[in-house]
This record gives C-alpha cells, sequence and structure tokens, in this order.
C-alpha cells in the first residue's frame, strides 16, 4: 500500500509503501524515526503505534518536543500546526 505522510514540525510530505496490514512501527521505521519520540495521526487523531494501517487516510508523524527560548515562553503562535490543512 502507498502513505500519504506528513511528518511535523518539519512540514515535509512523504509517500511510502508498505505491505498491507503494516502498522504504525513498521511506518516509524520506514521514515527512521523513534516511536518513543513521535506521535502517530490518521486524518488528525492520534492512533496506537501497533494499529494495521491502511492507505484510506491521511497520516502525519508528529516529533515530541518540549522546551524553548525564555523569550517565547508564555507566547500562542498563531500559525500552529494543527490549525493547519495538510
Amino acid at each position: 500500500m502507498l502513505l500519504r505522510v506528513r511528518t511535523l514540525p518539519d512540514g515535509e510530505d512523504h509517500r511510502v509503501e508498505l505491505e498491507d496490514g503494516a502498522t504504525g512501527f513498521q511506518l516509524l521505521e520506514n521514515l527512521n524515526r523513534n516511536p518513543e519520540a513521535h506521535l502517530l495521526l490518521r486524518d488528525r487523531l492520534p492512533i496506537p503505534m501497533d494499529a494495521p494501517l491502511d492507505d484510506r487516510g491521511e497520516y502525519a508523524v508528529v516529533a515530541i518536543v518540549s522546551g524553548g527560548d525564555k523569550a517565547s515562553r508564555g507566547a500562542q503562535r498563531q500559525d500552529a500546526w494543527i490549525a493547519q490543512p495538510y
């Protein structure tokens, strides 16, 4: 199956070929991403890494990021990724 995947926060689009019934773990392995440092979304909703994937949805692999500089603390970003279309 061919999946359309966006990686965030970099916003890169990927086309990933996987065997039918592949899981989120296999997707992240193909993208060379650590499953302990990423979330997997299908159609903007989180799904378990061991869930079987299909080519009917849009997927996003979101890096779990924390921290920041002192100047940006408390500031709200108007361009948050969740509000932008895939």
